[in-house]
């Protein structure tokens, strides 16, 4: 199972993919004072909500045009779900900047054909 975190301008999504199948999403609004324990405070709980186990977690994602909420977000992975997450940011336009190389395509990771973030 990996988590996919896409912290728009807007909403964050946090969604759970098993392989190429997303098995379950979250939004949240962007707030860029919110706290990593604010984030596991939302996330984890609906996390065991859904008989999902945080603790399977293989790996992290995190796609972002707000870089004032990454540093959070990151210290998030890292406190509470023991992951280091692999970073893509995301430039205006929906061009993006890989730093590890693994996803490419599309305006954002987890976008609504009617929404943009």
């Amino acid at each position: 199972m990996h988590l996919i975190i896409d912290i728009g301008n807007t909403n964050i999504v946090f969604a759970l993919f098993e392989g190429e199948a997303m098995i379950q999403s979250w939004r949240q609004s962007t707030l860029r004072t919110r706290s990593s324990d604010e984030y596991a405070a939302f996330l984890l709980p609906l996390l065991k909500a859904c008989d999902l186990d945080w603790q399977a977690m293989e790996g992290v994602m995190v796609a972002s045009v707000v870089p004032e909420s990454d540093f959070q977000i990151r210290s998030f992975c890292r406190t509470y779900l023991k992951q280091d997450p692999r970073a893509e940011a995301r430039q205006a336009g929906g061009s993006r900047s890989r730093s590890s190389g693994e996803c490419a395509g599309g305006e954002s990771l987890l976008s609504e054909p009617s929404h943009r973030d």
